[in-house]
């Protein structure tokens, strides 16, 4: 279920090269003699970046612009103890920002502007401004590639132990306090910095563990909500009792908070990943990986590893990872949101998700449909299991309406989601997109029922029973049914021999009358009679009058046609239909259809009429004086 290697690059791990992860560009670093020998920058898509510096001082920290252009270096010289300055290289525009030379690049120096303190990191917000993190405040500067100038913009003082940061959302936590659970957020937007509402986190201090370390949190995005992830210690023992998630809040005024608990208990090291809104917690000593899913239940606070898996080398791995990694081991450095380094075998890759072998990990049926509805691009994995289970009937009624029940939810949530109008806030927290599954209601019909209908060994009473609580969950949100949905509920009900069901559906409209349908009962005719009269009477609710006529007329009922015509008056009916059907009738009927629209003497058949002269003259030759005397005593109409 978690693979590795889908996306690997490998660079220089050996002991002459100092490694740096950038996770504004999301590549590998390596530096080769303190950059005289060499700086690279690779990543999985974008092109590599090599050049070289003149500086010998080893370096500390190195990042890159967004574009690529500009590498802003931090050095640890001990010769003049300057933790204060950064070294800027502007890298060669020539080469369209992707620099691919070995020459020596020349450098601009920008000191911190805070006097004593002592710059602990570094982060690129934009292709033009860089943040200073010091232990006395943050600096914010403006970097003007062209005249390679830099001039600071904004500041805060704080005093601070370590930081994250979050750059889709250019959000940066700071540590304070004596034991470094005061977490203070920021948002380095718009050319400002922007703090919001400090928060407490509960780290489970002891005397085993007296402090919160850097190492210990992890920002991710769940759901299309950020959340602050901190592994929690046990009071009582060695282990990692859970991690607590806490939601973070956009809003100035109001705290972050609490929201769910993940159960690990467990000793050891740990590695946090965020993919596909799954908290997946690797875990060294065990070889194992837990698998979290808080939406498989929002309504509690609480949550156990819904699969407990080990990672795999994945099949379309290049051959470098299937034969150079080992997994599990101390040399693997876990980055957001699904990047592992491995620094001894020099590569950098990626882990993923297969939800489909979710259906070999999840033994509950429920729990696995609601696991699948929440992943990305898994609907056809998601319709194909449901089949197989309404097939075996490993769901009961009650499931299945619980199912159809997520279903209509994440389609009107959807629907919603593509109405709204997002309001344009100058700061705001930044997610992962999260959209829910839609699934229409031709998914259904063609991704479970009609393949349902198709076995031949489906018990089609149950089907019926399982597409009428998709209608209920339907009508009880309001959704327009779609026509065809009733033609194949309608279908089945017939093939399952449901008439008394079907009738009543019809006459409560639980069915919406529709003309399609009506006549999709008299083509079901053949194998249930009565479905005429119900299609008659749907078409009379209708109002589609001339249509009823044709209908009986085409069954060969002629009396039951006019007698329809006189109950409601058509008076513009065309009685050459009814002559053309009469005719197919014995005698005695000819003469009482033609007999009655005579007497009748409709407005658009009375006796200027080509049609009636015509028939008259027909009937006048058919019959002799005796016969007409005698069709008229027998006559099925008699006063009509």
């Amino acid at each position: 279920m978690l693979l590795l290697g889908e996306n690997s690059v490998t660079f220089d791990g050996d002991s002459l090269s100092d490694i740096f992860y950038d996770d504004v560009n999301s590549k590998i670093c390596t530096v080769r003699g303190n950059g005289t020998m060499g700086i690279t920058l690779k990543g999985h898509l974008a092109e590599t970046i090599s050049f070289r510096t003149r500086e010998t001082a080893q370096i500390k920290t190195i990042k890159f612009s967004p574009n690529g252009r500009i590498a802003s270096i931090q050095r640890d010289d001990s010769t003049v103890r300057d933790d204060s300055t950064v070294d800027f290289v502007f890298l060669s525009s020539a080469n369209g920002g992707g620099v691919n030379s070995t020459d020596l690049q020349p450098d601009v120096k920008q000191r911190c502007k805070l006097k004593n303190a002592i710059i602990i990191g570094l982060e690129w917000v934009s292709a033009s401004q860089i943040l200073y993190i010091l232990n006395t405040g943050l600096e914010l500067y403006q970097v003007n590639s062209e005249k390679k100038t830099i001039k600071l913009v904004k500041s805060f003082h704080i005093a601070l132990l370590w930081f994250v940061y979050y750059p889709k959302s250019q959000l940066l936590i700071v540590s304070s306090g004596i034991n470094g659970a005061l977490l203070n957020p920021f948002l380095i937007q718009n050319g400002s910095i922007h703090k919001l509402c400090r928060f407490e986190v509960d780290f489970g201090c002891s005397n085993a563990k007296s402090k919160l370390l850097e190492r210990d949190i992890t920002v991710g995005s769940i759901y299309g909500i950020l959340y602050v992830l901190v592994l929690r210690s046990s009071i009582r023992d060695s282990t990692t009792s859970d991690i607590a998630l806490y939601e973070l809040s956009a809003d100035p005024a109001v705290s972050s908070k609490f929201a769910y608990s993940l159960t690990l208990g467990l000793a050891g090291m740990f590695g946090v990943h965020v993919i596909d809104n799954l908290v997946i917690v690797h875990h060294q000593t065990s070889c194992k990986s837990l698998v979290f899913d808080i939406a498989l239940d929002l309504q509690t606070h609480f949550h156990r590893a819904v699969v407990e898996d080990s990672i795999s080398i994945d099949p379309a791995a290049d051959s470098f990872v299937s034969e150079g990694m080992e997994l599990y081991t101390p040399a693997w450095v876990i980055f957001a949101p699904n990047f592992i380094i491995d620094s001894r075998a020099g590569i950098f890759t990626t882990l993923r998700v297969v939800a489909e072998q979710a259906v070999s990990h999840i033994k509950d049926n429920c729990t696995l449909l609601r696991f699948l509805m929440n992943r990305r691009n898994a609907k056809k994995t998601f319709l194909n299991t449901f089949t197989k289970m309404l097939a075996e009937k490993r769901l009961s009624l009650v499931n299945a309406s619980t199912v159809f029940e997520w279903i209509v939810k994440s389609f009107v949530a959807s629907e919603a989601a593509s109405q709204m109008v997002s309001e344009q806030q100058r700061t705001r927290i930044v997610t992962e997109p999260y959209h829910e599954m839609r699934i229409e209601q031709s998914d259904l019909l063609s991704g479970v029922f009609l393949p349902l209908r198709d076995i031949a060994s489906m018990d089609k009473k149950f089907l019926v029973n399982v597409m009428l609580e998709c209608l209920l969950a339907l009508n009880a949100k309001s959704i327009d049914v779609e026509p065809y949905f009733h033609e194949v509920l309608v279908n089945t009900m017939v093939e399952a021999q449901e008439y008394n069901k079907l009738q009543q559906l019809l006459q409560y409209r639980v069915i919406a009358d529709a003309k399609p349908l009506a006549f999709n009962l008299l083509s079901l005719e053949v194998q249930h009679a009565p479905l005429i009269q119900l299609a008659v009477d749907m078409l009379a609710r209708l109002g589609v009058n001339e249509q009823i006529v044709e209908v009986l007329l085409s069954k060969g009922k002629v009396v039951e046609a006019v007698r329809f015509i006189d109950t409601v008056g058509l008076d513009r009916f065309n009685c050459l239909k009814a002559f053309e059907a009469a005719a197919k009738t014995d005698r005695v009927t000819q003469y009482a259809i033609f007999n009655h629209f005579h007497d009748k003497k409709r407005t658009n058949v009375g006796r200027e009429s080509d049609h009636y002269d015509v028939f008259k003259q027909k009937f006048d030759e058919m019959y002799g004086e005796k016969e007409l005397h005698i069709a008229n005593e027998e006559s099925i109409f008699g006063d009509v």
